[in-house]
C-alpha cells in the first residue's frame, strides 16, 4: 500500500487529484449509505439501540455526560479532526485565493456533518457491545440496507484508507521538496520530474515509511515475547497514532501562534489579506490553543486499549485528573524524541542552508521553484 501511494503520487498532480475526487464522492455516499441505513432502521419499527436524543445521558451527573471522568476521550476524538494544515503543504500550488476560504469553510463543515451522520447511524444500528469494532461502520449499511450494500460499503471505507495515503504522501512530500530547495535537506530532495512532481521526496518519503513499518508492524511483534503479535500490532498502533495527536496538536498551536504573530508584526499584509475581522482570528485562536492544550493532556492521561496500563499515578490540573503510567511514558517519550529529531534536522539544516551556494547550484534551485509553481 505504501508502494503504491508513491506511483500514484509521482502522477501528474490533477491525474492523482482526479482519482482522490473520486474516492472522496465515493466515501461520501458511504457515509450517506450510513445515516439512510440508520433512518430505515428505525423506520421499520426497531427501537434504537442507542437513543441519541436521550439528553439525560449528556448531563454532566451521567457517567456518559460531559464531565471530568471520561474528558480523556477528547484526546481520542480530536485526531479524526486533526490535519486542517496538511493542504497548506501545498500552497503553492495553489492558484485561486477563493480556493482557500472555500477549503477552509466548506471542508470544515463537510467534516462536521460526516461525523455526525455516521455517528448517529452507529449508535441507533449497532448495539453497544458491537459499536466499539472498526467494522460498526459498515455493520451499520449491512443491517439496515442488507449484506450486499454492507459490502460494498466495506470495499469504499477500504479504497479510501488506501487513497489517504496517497494524499499524505504527495503533501508531506512538499515538505521534504521545499527543505531541499532551501538547502535545509540535500539539494536532490528538490528534484522534480516530468510531471512537475517532486519524486525523489516522495520516495525518499516512501522508503522511510516503509522501513518504519517493517520495525514497528513486521519485526517488533516478531521478536517481542510474551505476547500475541495481534496484541503488540495494536499496542504500537495505538501508542503511534496518540502520538501523532500530540504532534499535531502541538503543531496546530504553532498555526494559532503564528496568526497572532502576524497580527501584532505585519499588520499591513494581514490588512491586504485578511478575510475576517482581526477579533475572529484572536477568538478562534485562544478557543483553538486551548482546545489543543487539552487535546495533549487528554491524549496523554487516557489509554487508547485495555492492553497497556496508565495507573502508576496522577495528580490534577483545574478539577481535571491527569493519569500517567506505561501509556503515558510511551506516547510522550515518542512524542519527545520526533520533537528532538526536528529541532537536530533544523539546526543542521540552518547550519547548511546559510552556507553560499554555488552559482549553478542556485540557478538549479531556482528552476526547481519555478517548476514547482508551475504544477
Amino acid at each position: 500500500m505504501i508502494v503504491f501511494s508513491a506511483v500514484v503520487a509521482v502522477l501528474r498532480f490533477r491525474v492523482t487529484q482526479n482519482v482522490v475526487n473520486v474516492v472522496f464522492v465515493l466515501y461520501s455516499l458511504a457515509i450517506l449509505a450510513m445515516f439512510v441505513a440508520g433512518v430505515v432502521y428505525l423506520v421499520r419499527g426497531h427501537h434504537a439501540a442507542t437513543d441519541p436524543w436521550n439528553f439525560s445521558q449528556w448531563a454532566p451527573s451521567s457517567a456518559h455526560g460531559l464531565n471530568f471522568t471520561n474528558w480523556t476521550f477528547f484526546g481520542l476524538v480530536v485526531l479524526a479532526l486533526l490535519g486542517v494544515e496538511v493542504p497548506l503543504n501545498m500552497g503553492v500550488e495553489v492558484r485561486e485565493q477563493r480556493s482557500v476560504t472555500r477549503y477552509l469553510m466548506w471542508g470544515s463543515l463537510v467534516v462536521v456533518i460526516a461525523y455526525l451522520l455516521a455517528t448517529w447511524g452507529v449508535m441507533v444500528t449497532v448495539p453497544a457491545s458491537g459499536a466499539a469494532s472498526i467494522t460498526s461502520v459498515a455493520s451499520v449499511v449491512s443491517i439496515g440496507l442488507g449484506s450486499v450494500a454492507g459490502k460494498i460499503t466495506a470495499l469504499v471505507l477500504a479504497l479510501f484508507f488506501l487513497f489517504i495515503t496517497v494524499v499524505y504522501n504527495y503533501s508531506f512530500a512538499r515538505l521534504i521538496f521545499v527543505s531541499g530547495l532551501d538547502r535545509r535537506l540535500p539539494k536532490a530532495m528538490s528534484h522534480v520530474n516530468k510531471a512537475k512532481v517532486p519524486d525523489t521526496a516522495v520516495w525518499v518519503q516512501t522508503v522511510i515509511a516503509a522501513l518504519f513499518t517493517l520495525v514497528a508492524f513486521v519485526i517488533v511483534p516478531s521478536v517481542v515475547g510474551g505476547k500475541s503479535s495481534v496484541n503488540v500490532q495494536t499496542e504500537i498502533y495505538d501508542v503511534l497514532q496518540a502520538a501523532v495527536t500530540v504532534i499535531w496538536c502541538i503543531s496546530i498551536v504553532v498555526l494559532f501562534v503564528d496568526i497572532l504573530i502576524i497580527l501584532r508584526r505585519f499588520q499591513a499584509q494581514f490588512q491586504a489579506r485578511r478575510i475576517a475581522h482581526p477579533a475572529v482570528f484572536w477568538a478562534c485562536s485562544i478557543i483553538g490553543g486551548l482546545a489543543s492544550f487539552v487535546g495533549i493532556i487528554a491524549t496523554l492521561s487516557g489509554s487508547w486499549t485495555p492492553l497497556i496500563s496508565n495507573s502508576a499515578g496522577s495528580f490534577s490540573i483545574f478539577g481535571a485528573v491527569v493519569s500517567y503510567g506505561t501509556w503515558f511514558w510511551w506516547v510522550a517519550g515518542i512524542t519527545v524524541a520526533s520533537l528532538a529529531v526536528a529541532v537536530l534536522l533544523y539546526l543542521v539544516g540552518h547550519r547548511s542552508g546559510d552556507r553560499p551556494a554555488p552559482v549553478r547550484a542556485a540557478a538549479g534551485g531556482t528552476a526547481g521553484a519555478g517548476e514547482a509553481a508551475g504544477a
